[in-house]
């Protein structure tokens, strides 16, 4: 089996980039949000009621998903700091045992 090697800066690096694109998501949810009061104001009759149903549906499935990608965020950066606390720890390790070692 191939050693697994993570490097804790990467998923820090990764987790920002989720945290950015979650904050635009929550921007753009909310400027879809704002979009869809002033067209319930402005259109009414006809297909107005399917079409505005329709679009809360797919702004709530939309808001799920982007508390989705802040949870997928926060298990990432969580994972980063646990994956940067056992690095340190080994390298701890290593230092005392190559310092006992050498008989310093």
């Amino acid at each position: 089996m191939q050693p697994l090697h993570i490097e804790p800066n990467h998923l820090y690096l990764a987790s920002r980039t989720f945290w950015q694109a979650n904050y635009q998501a929550i921007d753009q949810l909310f400027r879809l949000r704002v979009a869809l009061l002033r067209l319930e104001m402005a259109w009414s009759g006809g297909d107005a009621d399917d079409f505005l149903a329709d679009m809360r549906t797919l702004i709530q499935q939309l808001n799920s998903r982007v508390e989705e990608l802040l949870s997928m965020s926060l298990i990432l950066s969580r994972q980063a700091d646990l994956w940067d606390e056992s690095d340190q720890r080994w390298s701890g390790i290593l230092r005392e045992l190559f310092t006992s070692a050498r008989g310093e």
